[in-house]
């Protein structure tokens, strides 16, 4: 008679084989493929509190299980930061804000996508007439011409594991999102920003999906003009300002030549400024494009580390 080999279902307890990188139970004492001894790791407790005394100063303990080494690889490949910036405005002091940089890297466990269908039809009618006047002879043609549109779009969201071990809800873009799978690893990279002022924003900057290799690349957040709430103001007062010239010269001409030199000067000080701060911001936000390319130049390793750890 024969028998059917049936494989031990996996569990996050499990530890791999100091030897062979073998998947054992948590409590294994012999390797199942080399026979190799389980290791035990001696921690000295000589130094314990009186809470936390043993009966020996030495205690064995077993090596971390799979799951806990799979969460400290994706630790390891993680940033979270603050920064402060000094945030220049038009006409008014500078204004100090402080934000935030941070890159999570998730496992999927599952997902929730849905898709959604759109179409219709424009109709476009044409008219031709055609006239003889030596003969009196009259004629009108008519043509009708259908185009047919169809539009489809991906929304849902994932759930995920992040480094602590916890699950939550992510949103991710449609290109990111079309093309994963349960057991995916994705990479967010996000910023922050808030003044002291009450204003926040946030934008996030990069994602990648390392197994599928789905690059994401967001808007930087390097649109500052939300802070400077008298920019637009001003703009707006250089146009009683022109009108007042003309009044007092009596000629419109030289109303217009003042509009045209104070706007003028007005958007390249704007510029200029919106320009240093971009740059600042940019060099907040550059260690996350490092870390990101980091992590997609070694994914190869990284995802052979991770899918034996399952």
């Amino acid at each position: 008679m024969g028998f059917d080999r049936h494989q031990r279902a996996k569990s996050d307890d499990d530890v791999l084989c100091p030897h062979c990188q073998h998947r054992n139970p948590a409590n294994y004492r012999y390797c199942a493929e080399c026979g190799s001894s389980a290791p035990l790791l001696l921690i000295d407790c000589s130094a314990a509190t009186p809470e936390q005394s043993t009966d020996s100063a030495v205690a064995q303990v077993r090596p971390l299980g799979v799951k806990d080494l799979r969460l400290q690889i994706m630790a390891e490949h993680e940033l979270g930061a603050h920064f402060e910036l000094t945030i220049k405005r038009l006409f008014r002091p500078a204004m100090p804000a402080k934000g935030h940089r941070t890159v999570k890297m998730f496992r999927v466990v599952d997902r929730n996508v849905g898709s959604s269908v759109s179409s219709w039809t424009t109709q476009e009618t044409y008219y031709t007439e055609h006239r003889y006047s030596s003969g009196r002879y009259s004629h009108t043609s008519r043509s009708v011409s259908y185009t047919h549109y169809r539009t489809s779009g991906l929304s849902g969201k994932l759930w995920v594991e992040d480094s602590a071990g916890e699950m939550s809800e992510i949103h991710v873009p449609q290109s990111i999102l079309k093309g994963t799978d349960v057991g995916d690893y994705i990479l967010c990279g996000w910023s922050e920003l808030a003044s002291s002022k009450k204003i926040h924003h946030s934008a996030m900057i990069c994602a990648m999906n390392i197994n599928k290799d789905l690059r994401y690349i967001g808007d930087e957040m390097t649109d500052l003009n939300f802070i400077d709430e008298t920019a637009d103001l001003t703009f707006m007062l250089i146009i009683p300002v022109a009108a007042a010239v003309g009044w007092f010269t009596g000629s419109w001409q030289v109303a217009l030549i003042t509009w045209g030199v104070m706007a003028t000067a007005l958007f390249l000080l704007q510029r200029f400024k919106n320009m240093a701060n971009n740059n600042s911001l940019k060099a907040q936000e550059r260690p996350i494009w490092e870390l990101r390319n980091a992590v997609r130049q070694q994914s190869s390793t990284l995802l052979e580390k991770l899918m034996a750890l399952g």
